[in-house]
């Protein structure tokens, strides 16, 4: 009766281990799909950064060459972070759950193919947990690296062309499902022109046949650089989309090349009020501009995907640590029978 009472018990422990070891697997297919998504994410991180009305008007703005370069530094960052360690860990991960269920399968014969098991369950264990807290300290860095990142485009790339790109959305009504607002500033007066020319946002055809409330006749010239177009333009958007203010503070548009002899002004995307004339000229106005950087609001759209791989790794780690007990216990069992 004894003997039977430990078979019962050997039999019970084994539909828990496999069991478990069925969570870890799906655990791998989990920790894979994750790494090949952070690899594959730009266009989730386009729909995360500009509003939907924006991408509903404009779509184009989403797969433009300036949202995916800007796309690429935040992928890039996670990629080399997270997407290369956790596809690492999925596999090691995978092998061990193999040799676990051979050597569970075979311990009537080979009890020893459990022991190993458990000794490489062990190993691998320790790498997780320590991979666990490097990725858990790395959050901090990881962020300061992408604003880096960020911060280094925006200042190579973006332009003071006394020409702004953003949609006026009060009037957007007014204008066709694929027009586009141009906003030209300069220093006495603003006007607006506006075109329904779709195309002229290709790579190589500059704007053209723009109309002008007033006569504007450097607009073609000034909006020729289509690549600082679209970078303005996505800037503006998640400015005006996030209420805030280069990547660190107002700040970073010291470090633009058109910005450095007018120091003074800030794109208006900055201001809290749009085109408010108080916030253009006189930016030192705290009431008048946005100080918050943009960089912590975008880290906070892709934070939720390092929080999550943390937690299934902890989840990992706590299931790992229990089948090891539990092959403990098992093959104590087996001794005594």
């Amino acid at each position: 009766m004894h003997w039977k009472e430990r078979c019962s018990k050997g039999c019970i422990i084994r539909f828990f281990i496999i069991f478990i070891y069925l969570i870890l697997g799906a655990a791998v297919a989990l920790l894979l799909i994750v790494s090949t998504f952070i690899h594959w994410s730009h266009r989730w991180v386009a729909s995360s950064l500009l509003p939907r009305e924006v991408l509903a008007v404009w779509p184009s703005l989403a797969s433009g060459p300036m949202m995916t370069a800007f796309s690429d530094q935040i992928v890039s960052v996670l990629d080399y972070n997270y997407g290369l360690v956790i596809c690492l860990l999925g596999c090691l991960l995978l092998l061990l759950i193999f040799h676990c269920l051979s050597g569970l399968v075979r311990i009537e014969k080979h009890p020893m193919g459990l022991l190993s098991a458990m000794a490489e369950s062990t190993f691998c264990l320790m790498a997780f947990i320590m991979a666990t807290i490097s990725l858990a300290g790395r959050q901090p860095f990881v962020q300061q690296e992408l604003e880096h990142r960020l911060t280094d485009l925006l200042q190579s790339h973006y332009s003071m062309e006394k020409a702004w790109t953003q949609f006026d959305r009060r009037s957007q009504y007014l204008l066709e499902e694929r027009s586009l607002m141009v906003n030209y500033l300069n220093s006495d007066k603003g006007t607006n022109a506006s075109t329904t020319n779709y195309t002229i946002l290709s790579k190589t055809t500059p704007i053209q046949a723009a109309t002008s409330q007033t006569d504007s006749p450097n607009l073609t010239l000034k909006m020729s650089n289509v690549k600082i177009l679209f970078l303005n333009r996505l800037v503006d958007e998640i400015q005006m989309h996030f209420n805030c203010c280069g990547i660190l503070s107002h700040d970073d548009y010291l470090g633009v090349a058109d910005f450095q002899n007018q120091p003074n002004l800030i794109p208006p995307s900055c201001c809290m009020r749009p085109y408010n004339q108080t916030c253009l000229r006189n930016p030192t106005m705290y009431n008048a501009y946005l100080d918050t950087g943009c960089g912590m609001k975008i880290w906070s759209t892709v934070d939720p995907i390092c929080g999550g791989l943390l937690l299934i790794l902890i989840i990992i780690n706590v299931l790992i640590s229990i089948s090891i007990v539990l092959n403990a216990y098992l093959l104590k069992l087996m001794h005594k029978k």
